[in-house]
């Protein structure tokens, strides 16, 4: 689905938050579009099955339809595009985690099947010494997982200490639900670094049922 720029900056509120419910002012006060674009272009989106319209007097709000595949794939694409832009801004490290996620995959045999950064790289304040912040999901628990990281672990010291979190699926889906500190965390400052369709997939398995 092509978006234009305008539709992309509301569905990037949803995007930020998909559990948000946001009234056409606040839509148009957030993404600096004139009200009567907002209007047109969230009843583009009902129509289309991207949100949903709640009525409250002469007020309308506005939420994700969190069960349409095509909203997800448009989340996958800003994802993808987030995680294009950290790249750019930080080149200095982007062949490093480029590395460092390619042989991760190759070691686990892609056993790993999600890879998400997060922390003070992910924020772009690290500084010589910093922590390389890694989320790693597998589908079940395994003690592999420590092996792995100690064979890429000495392509990246000393520049950076590598500090990865190994979680599975079903954990990585309870602590989004749960809306744990360490998962707010993740969600504030995450780089998607593998397979953010898998991470989308989950974080709107998750947060499905919610408000």
């Amino acid at each position: 689905m092509y978006l234009s720029p305008g539709k992309e900056r509301i569905l990037r509120l949803f995007f930020q938050d998909p559990l948000l419910e946001i009234h056409l002012l606040e839509i148009s006060r957030r993404t600096q579009l004139v009200p009567d674009n907002v209007q047109k272009f969230t009843r583009a989106f009902v129509e289309a099955g991207l949100l949903t319209r709640r009525k409250t007097g002469s007020m309308a709000f506005f939420k994700a339809k969190l069960d349409n595949p095509e909203l997800s794939k448009i989340f996958e694409s800003v994802e993808l595009k987030r995680q294009q832009a950290f790249l750019q801004r930080h080149k200095a490290i982007a062949r490093l985690l480029g590395q460092l996620t390619e042989q991760l995959l190759e070691v686990s045999q892609r056993e790993i099947q999600l890879i998400a950064l997060f922390g003070s790289v992910a924020r772009g304040t690290w500084k010589r010494g910093s922590d390389i912040d890694l989320l790693t999901v597998t589908p079940r628990e395994t003690r592999a997982t420590a092996r792995w990281f100690d064979v890429v672990r000495r392509h990246v010291e000393p520049l950076l200490d590598l500090a990865p979190v190994n979680t599975t699926i079903a954990q990585f889906t309870d602590g989004l639900r749960k809306r744990t500190a360490f998962y707010d965390e993740l969600w504030r400052d995450r780089i998607v670094l593998y397979n953010e369709f898998l991470f989308w997939q989950l974080t709107l398995e998750a947060l499905r049922g919610h408000g």
